[in-house]
């Protein structure tokens, strides 16, 4: 298993990761439908970064209130060479990609995973979901 903290998220999660990973630990995980009901705004922010970033053949997710007032999603994505656990922050204006745990590699090495060399790895941008910005 391996880590790997995003720049863009670096603001949330500066000095904070051992809280976070406590966190993200306790994260309880679902198995994920098209179909599902979710609350709106954590509906919209995963649904929103699975298109977003490409995050491919989503099997589980998990959401947090922990960190409130912001959400806390993670979305179990299978990528052809790796399968990763993308973690994004629901700030309200804007979903930042703030961590992935890479679980197994079938392939490439981890740093070519890291370095986001894998089609749509959810990377070090952040995706405005609700208004926000300048």
């Amino acid at each position: 298993m391996n880590i790997h903290w995003t720049e863009v998220g670096k603001e949330y999660t500066e000095g904070k990761q051992d809280n976070l990973l406590a966190i993200i630990e306790k994260m309880e995980w679902q198995p994920f439908t098209e179909k599902m009901s979710l609350p709106l705004m954590p509906g919209m922010g995963i649904n929103g970064a699975i298109k977003e970033f490409g995050i491919p053949k989503v099997s589980d997710i998990a959401i947090s209130h922990a960190l409130a007032p912001y959400g806390l999603y993670g979305i179990y994505g299978h990528y052809p060479n790796a399968h990763i656990k993308c973690y994004f922050l629901d700030t309200g204006v804007e979903v930042v990609s703030i961590l992935q745990v890479i679980e197994e590699m079938c392939g490439k090495s981890q740093k070519d995973v890291r370095e986001g060399r894998n089609k749509g790895l959810a990377s070090n941008r952040p995706m405005t979901i609700i208004g926000g910005g300048d």
